[in-house]
């Protein structure tokens, strides 16, 4: 009887070790698979990105200059009028002041067709100046980007 009940507890005990690695295996695969999973989708993501960032180097934003209005800047634009991007595509202006590596504010203008001539389309952005001092502006930046599902992306 005793060599039953040994053998009785070594099978409960194999039983036990198997359900529990069998267990993790399955909790360990599944999150293994949704991080490669996840990287992929990234990947496939950078470069559908990558692919419209060859394009829109035709666009060829430029700056053109700004005023101050009271609490306001009106900031004036340019780039190339391509008209297939819609409003998929931004223009982001990237305002630096003295001595700064990294823009103190960032305005976001859509590149929908305001007006312009066949060649070029001019925009106007108007963005809020609370946040610095404007007489300190030392060079605005444009630049293209890209409206997303994961938000504003910059090209």
């Amino acid at each position: 009887m005793n060599f039953l009940q040994e053998t009785a507890k070594g099978f409960f005990w194999t039983i036990g070790f198997v359900v529990i690695s069998l267990g993790m295996y399955f909790i360990y695969s599944i999150s293994i698979r949704a991080y490669l999973d996840s990287e992929y989708k990234e990947d496939m993501y950078k470069d559908h990105i990558g692919s419209h960032s060859d394009s829109l180097d035709l666009l060829e934003p430029e700056f053109i200059g700004y005023v101050i209005d009271g609490e306001k800047i009106v900031i004036s634009s340019k780039a190339k009028n391509v008209n297939v991007f819609g409003n998929k595509f931004f223009l982001r202006l990237n305002i630096f002041t003295n001595n700064k590596d990294y823009p103190v504010h960032t305005c976001v203008q859509p590149l929908i067709v305001e007006s312009g001539n066949p060649e070029y389309v001019f925009y106007q952005t108007i963005c809020d100046i609370y946040l610095f001092d404007p007489s300190n502006i030392e060079k605005i930046e444009a630049r293209i980007g890209m409206n997303t599902t994961r938000g504003l992306y910059d090209l």
